[in-house]
């Protein structure tokens, strides 16, 4: 599991942060964390993750992201130093070229409409790599069927 620090930094974090952008970095994490569990098998934050009516929620991540903004508050540095691997950092990088500039409306249509939120139920954990797993069969006897 990545430190929440580092992955808040990779999102250019930083003190001015207000409690109305904590469900947008969750679900940008969020998403991250998907991305990862189809790729690689496995999440980047280790979060554990609930779909809530609203959209995934993860407690402990909450708790780290306002942690981190509480030091950046009370003076502790943003370093630029980062210990997240290359590959979690590409798809951190990537999703933040791609969804930073979403207002929260259309962030939460995008989340609304993964495989993970569409699949469970509300209050349902979301084993985010094990539904990976169900996501990559079910295309692949999708495309199957329509003959790709």
């Amino acid at each position: 599991m990545e430190q929440a620090a580092d992955l808040l930094k990779h999102l250019d974090v930083d003190k001015h942060i207000s409690v109305h952008d904590y469900p947008k970095l969750i679900f940008l994490i969020y998403l991250a964390d998907w991305k990862s569990a189809i790729e690689r098998g496995s999440t980047i934050s280790g979060s554990d993750w609930k779909r809530l009516k609203w959209g995934p929620f993860s407690r402990d991540l909450f708790a780290k992201i306002v942690t981190y903004r509480n030091s950046l508050a009370h003076g502790a540095p943003n370093s630029v130093t980062s210990k997240i691997d290359t590959e979690s950092a590409m798809i951190l990088e990537n999703i933040k070229k791609s969804y930073m500039h979403y207002n929260y409306e259309k962030l939460l249509d995008l989340i609304l409409s993964t495989y993970p939120m569409v699949r469970q139920s509300n209050e349902q954990s979301l084993n985010l790599p094990a539904l990976a797993e169900i996501y990559k069969k079910d295309f692949r006897k999708a495309r199957e069927r329509v003959g790709a």
